[in-house]
C-alpha cells in the first residue's frame, strides 16, 4: 500500500469517530445488491447472516472484526475475508515488500491509521484496517456515483495498490493485481457467513417439508413481472417481462440447484435464451411445471424420466444462455397442463420456503 493520507486525515477520523454510528455493510441504508443477477456479479460483498463466520474467524478477533465492521461500514465477512487474503490470520506475517501484520500495513501507511499501535498486534492491525477502509470509502464515494459494487472494488483496489491509482483510473483500475485481489476477497466472503452458505459440490439437501429452496443459501435478485431492460443483456420480452424468480450466490461461489419439490423430470433441454435447463412436473397436485434455467455447462445430474425428491441436486448454478448474464438460477413455475408462467414466490412462501430469509433480505428484489 502507498502512503494514504496526511495528519489532517487522522484528525478527521478522530472527530468523526466519536459520533460514528454506522450499521454493517448490509444495512438497507448502506450497500445493496444489484436488482438482477444479470446486471452485476458483486453480490458476495453483502453476504451477512447472524454472527459472521464464527467457525472461521479466530475467537480472539471476533469482537475486533465486529467493531471494524461498524467503523468501516463494511460487513464482518468482507473484513474477515480481506484479513485472510492479506495474512491468513497470522499477526506476525511480513511480506517481501515490508507489509506487516494481519492487515499488512507498510511503514509509510501505518502512522496514518495505526494511531500509535503495534502493526504486529492483531487487534491494533484490525482497527487500523477499519480506519483505512472507511477513509478510502469516503474518498471514493463521489467517484462511484451511487454504484455500490464499483465502490467496493475501488476501496479494495485502493487498499491493494494505493489510493491514487483508483483516482488516476477514474474508477476501478484495469489492473490484474487489483482485479485478482478484490475477486478473491469477494468470493471468499461466503465461508465467513454462518447461516447463508451456498450449497456446493453437487450435494443433495435434507428437506424437512414437501418444498425447499431451489438454490439454497442464495440471494433473491429479481422478481416476477415487468422489470424493463437489463443493461448488457437486452430489452426483449423474455428479459423485460420476467416470468420467474432469479437467485444467485456470491461471485465465484456457484451453488447447487436442487428440486424445489418432488417431481418427475420431463426434459433436459437447451436453447439460446435459456441455456441448459431442467424441466419437470410436480408429483403432487396441482402438478405445476417447474423449470430451472441457465445451468452450468456439463453440470446436469439427472435424466429425463427420473423421479426426484425435493432437495435432489439437479445442476450447478451457471450462466448458459443469453450473452452478458452472470451466473444465477432462473426458477420458473408454469400453471398445470401447459399453462402460462405464474409467480413462484407465493407458492414457495405458502409452503414454508423463505424467499428472503434473514441475511438474504438485503436486495431490492426482497423489498418489492
Amino acid at each position: 500500500m502507498k502512503r494514504a493520507g496526511l495528519a489532517l486525515v487522522v484528525l478527521f477520523l478522530l472527530i468523526l469517530g466519536a459520533a460514528l454510528v454506522m450499521l454493517p455493510f448490509v444495512a438497507a441504508a448502506s450497500f445493496q445488491a444489484s436488482k438482477t443477477t444479470q446486471t452485476g456479479g458483486g453480490i458476495a460483498e453483502i453476504c451477512a447472516a447472524g454472527e459472521a463466520g464464527e467457525a472461521q474467524i479466530p475467537e480472539e478477533y471476533r469482537e475486533d472484526v465486529a467493531k471494524a465492521a461498524q467503523v468501516s461500514g463494511f460487513s464482518q465477512e468482507l473484513i474477515a475475508s480481506q484479513i485472510f487474503q492479506e495474512s491468513t490470520w497470522d499477526p506476525s506475517a511480513t511480506s517481501p515488500s515490508g507489509a506487516r501484520g494481519l492487515a499488512q500495513f507498510k511503514d509509510n501507511t501505518w502512522p496514518d491509521f495505526g494511531e500509535g499501535g503495534d502493526p504486529y498486534n492483531g487487534r491494533d492491525s484490525i482497527a487500523a484496517q477499519a480506519r483505512f477502509l472507511k477513509w478510502l470509502k469516503d474518498r471514493y464515494t463521489d467517484l462511484a456515483n451511487g454504484d455500490e459494487e464499483e465502490l467496493v472494488k475501488m476501496v479494495l483496489s485502493g487498499y491493494r495498490l494505493g489510493f491514487t491509482v483508483v483516482e488516476d483510473a477514474g474508477g476501478v483500475p484495469d489492473h490484474p493485481d487489483a482485479t485478482a485481489y478484490w475477486t478473491e476477497i469477494l468470493a471468499r466472503t461466503a465461508i465467513y457467513t454462518t447461516e447463508c452458505k451456498p450449497v456446493v459440490g453437487g450435494d443433495d439437501v435434507v428437506v424437512a417439508g414437501d418444498w425447499t429452496h431451489p438454490l439454497p443459501g442464495s440471494y433473491f435478485t429479481s422478481g416476477f413481472g415487468y422489470r424493463g431492460c437489463v443493461a448488457g443483456v437486452g430489452c426483449d420480452d423474455f428479459i423485460a417481462n420476467h416470468n420467474a424468480l432469479d437467485f444467485a450466490n456470491p461471485a465465484g461461489s456457484p451453488g447447487t440447484v436442487v428440486a424445489a419439490t418432488a417431481m418427475t423430470v420431463t426434459g433436459i433441454n437447451s436453447d439460446p435464451a435459456s441455456g441448459m435447463y431442467v424441466e419437470g412436473v410436480q408429483d403432487e397436485a396441482p402438478h405445476y411445471t417447474l423449470k430451472y434455467l441457465h445451468c452450468a455447462a456439463g453440470s446436469i445430474r439427472v435424466s429425463e424420466g427420473e423421479a426426484v425428491p425435493a432437495g435432489k441436486a439437479l445442476c450447478t448454478e451457471g450462466n448458459t444462455g443469453l450473452d452478458g448474464m452472470k451466473p444465477h438460477l432462473h426458477f420458473q413455475i408454469n400453471a398445470p397442463n401447459g399453462g402460462a408462467p405464474i409467480d413462484p414466490r407465493p407458492i414457495l412462501e405458502a409452503n414454508g420456503v423463505a424467499v428472503c430469509p434473514p441475511g438474504r433480505d438485503v436486495t431490492d428484489a426482497c423489498a418489492s
